[in-house]
């Protein structure tokens, strides 16, 4: 994981609304950068944007990571239409679902478009 500070607010929840969209498929881009910055914004972005964001078992960071880990999945879980998230509940860390839904969608008809 990064070295970047973690800002977890002790309001923060699982059902946090991180997004103003849902993930529907067509809008993942607007969906990927909304989501983003809030996780930036979080100081939490070493956990989607890392090569090597889990860190070992025995790495002193391990048990902070692995609380903070299921919250930023579930707010990403939570930021998808419900037939959409069901896919990803298997998943066991951020940067997979972060990976797999772009893998997925980010070249399914996105409503952004170059000008």
């Amino acid at each position: 994981m990064s070295t970047d500070k973690k800002l977890v607010i002790p309001t923060d929840n699982p059902s946090l609304q991180i997004s103003p969209v849902k993930l529907v498929g067509h809008n993942y881009l607007t969906w990927s950068r909304s989501c983003l910055l809030f996780i930036k914004d979080r100081g939490l972005q070493g956990y989607i944007i890392d090569k090597s964001s889990e860190p070992e078992l025995t790495d002193s960071t391990f048990s902070q990571w692995d609380s903070t880990n299921p919250l930023v999945m579930a707010w990403l879980i939570n930021s998808m239409q419900t037939h959409i998230s069901k896919t990803y509940l298997l998943l066991d860390t951020v940067k997979k679902i972060w990976n797999f839904a772009a893998l997925t969608y980010s070249r399914v008809g996105n409503d952004a478009q170059i000008f």
